[in-house]
């Protein structure tokens, strides 16, 4: 059991849940709550949970002024695309952030190529191509039509650079990350981003009623903390340093499938037969990558 979490790809499977579920908690609270603020909050209580594990596992050592930068290099892609989600979710669906979503792997896979000087084998750029197609597919309901004619509101505009910033985050996190255990690596983003954060959001968190604000945020709230920040963060960042960039952000091309499980689980729609070829193409693109990991 132990060597199960320990695998990076089943890892990035939990991941993939958690962020296709994260796009229906975030457009629910999208409109309770400023979209700064809301980071904000985000990363400034998932610090603080991550903190009593981090402190009694490894204790206290201040970082120095380089560590601080690097940790705060890291923390600005997800800045960015925290931000940019939260702003995008009030003027465009889940499902189509889940579609612009599976952009990330190709920019990262970019930043690789130009950061790292990693170089994916031909063969996996091929897969990367046709497993987002078929991502593409899914969200188009399998339909031609509506595929040609699929055009982008201003909220899709804002979630593609917020996807251009996390696709950064798993190069920055190669590029930055020293020894440190990944948990510490962890704690120190969310804190320099909290920090960032609370210079925009300072005004918001006293205009904001939290006294009146709906039983649903504070349950959204719980759920991206606990869950969709502090697992996820740690998640990727782990997986970062054991397995390439691009495999690590393959698992995108998943998210798709599961946001279209959970729109049939939410709203009793069965999508058409016409769906599954693009189905299938994500599935099979995933598990390649997963048995050539």
């Amino acid at each position: 059991m132990r060597s199960i979490f320990a695998n990076p790809h089943f890892l990035l499977i939990i991941y993939t849940l958690i962020v296709s579920l994260s796009f229906h908690v975030g457009h629910a609270i999208t409109n309770d709550i400023h979209p700064v603020l809301l980071t904000f909050v985000r990363f400034a209580l998932g610090a603080l949970v991550f903190s009593t594990f981090v402190f009694r596992q490894y204790g206290f050592k201040r970082p120095s002024v380089k560590d601080i930068s690097r940790y705060t290099l890291i923390s600005l892609t997800l800045v960015g695309y925290f931000l940019a989600m939260f702003y995008a979710l009030r003027y465009t669906s889940a499902v189509n952030a889940s579609l612009i979503f599976v952009t990330v792997p190709i920019f990262t896979t970019i930043a690789g190529m130009v950061l790292l000087r990693q170089y994916p084998p031909l063969y996996k750029v091929v897969i990367l191509l046709l497993t987002m197609l078929g991502a593409v597919w899914v969200i188009a309901d399998g339909d031609a039509v509506n595929l040609i004619g699929l055009k982008l509101n201003v909220g899709d505009i804002i979630f593609l650079f917020g996807c251009m910033g996390i696709g950064l985050y798993p190069v920055f996190t190669k590029l930055f990350a020293k020894k440190e255990p990944t948990a510490v690596l962890t704690f120190w983003t969310l804190l320099t981003g909290s920090i960032v954060l609370a210079c925009f959001a300072n005004v918001e968190i006293f205009k904001m009623d939290w006294l009146a604000a709906p039983a649903r945020l504070y349950y959204g709230l719980g759920f991206i903390v606990l869950l969709s920040t502090v697992v996820t963060f740690f998640i990727i960042q782990y997986s970062s340093r054991k397995i390439p960039v691009s495999q690590v952000t393959a698992y995108t091309y998943l998210i798709p499938v599961f946001v279209m499980a959970e729109e049939i689980l939410l709203t009793g729609t069965f999508p058409a037969w016409s769906v599954w070829p693009g189905v299938a193409a994500v599935a099979a693109g995933t598990f390649l990558f997963m048995k050539n990991g």
